[in-house]
């Protein structure tokens, strides 16, 4: 089972390190890469983030509040495989 974050402080989260970079969502979007409209859709809190998408947003961003949730999530998904055996 894949876990995924689906809620709006990650997307408050990322467009503040983004807008802290000075980048445009385009920029960022290229970076990952996904869509612009992806990354508008995510930064609302309307589009699911799972931790592949964390990590590559973490990695292009060097933020530590993301770098957090994505570790969150990665920690989450690994002690959650266990689960889906039973």
């Amino acid at each position: 089972m894949v876990r995924i974050l689906c809620w709006h402080p990650m997307g408050q989260a990322i467009r503040a390190a983004r807008h802290d970079r000075g980048w445009t969502l385009e920029e960022l979007a290229r970076r990952i890469p996904i869509s612009a409209s992806q990354l508008a859709r995510i930064e609302r809190g309307r589009h699911p983030v799972d931790w592949r998408l964390a990590v590559a947003v973490a990695r292009a961003l060097q933020d530590p509040r993301i770098t957090r949730l994505a570790v969150a999530l990665v920690r989450e998904t690994i002690e959650g495989v266990g689960d889906d055996a039973a």
